[in-house]
């Protein structure tokens, strides 16, 4: 982490917070205006509760409002490039489900590779399993697989109404803020903040 940023940590976190809700507020405007014209809205169903079809895909516009503030304040370490290679990965899967839908065995598979792929930059569960008598290193593999996959599948269950998932995921990304701030650990702080600034420029549409 670059050292100079550590000496203004809160001034940090208020541009990151901030860079992050105003590009995803300009992202989001756009993406409302341009994907109904290229057809691509969430119908009603039973499981939702507008009544008439409506703009979807707030992903993009929220990935790089959050990945965007990260690569201006921080320099290019392992772990951020893990989390911008994760958040990439898993928006283009939840695109590609949303246009043509993905089967759950090819969705599993994907990330399977993409917790290697993690594992190799250094970010995967650091559980000590082998005080159990279990390999370390393949069990926090499984459970960092694990996570990805239940975390996914569980904001996806939760995207069936209004401001429900992206509220959820705020509340989550400002509750592990919180933990930053009090473990001191100021890079998870600056990824927390920076997804709470970009989920709440998408929750002001949504």
């Amino acid at each position: 982490m670059n050292l100079s940023l550590h000496q203004y940590k809160p001034l940090c976190y208020f541009v990151s917070f901030l860079l992050a809700f105003l590009l995803s507020y300009i992202f989001i405007w756009l993406l409302i205006r341009i994907l109904p014209k290229l057809g691509i809205l969430d119908k009603p169903d039973e499981r939702k509760i507008h009544k008439k079809p409506i703009p979807r895909m707030g992903g993009p516009g929220i990935c790089a409002a959050f990945i965007i503030p990260m690569i201006v304040l921080m320099y290019f370490d392992n772990l951020q490039k893990a989390v911008i290679i994760g958040a990439f990965v898993s928006l283009i899967v939840g695109i590609l489900d949303d246009i043509l839908g993905i089967r759950a065995t090819l969705k599993l598979l994907i990330f399977f590779i993409l917790t290697f792929i993690l594992r190799t930059y250094g970010l995967t569960t650091n559980l000590p399993f082998d005080k159990i008598g279990l390999n370390k290193e393949i069990a926090n593999i499984l459970v960092t697989l694990f996570w990805i996959v239940g975390v996914t599948s569980a904001m996806n269950a939760l995207d069936h109404m209004d401001g429900l998932a992206s509220g959820v995921s705020l509340i989550a990304s400002l509750s592990y803020f919180a933990v930053a701030i009090q473990t001191s650990n100021f890079f998870w702080g600056l990824v927390s903040i920076c997804l709470a600034g970009a989920l709440l420029g998408f929750l002001y549409f949504n």
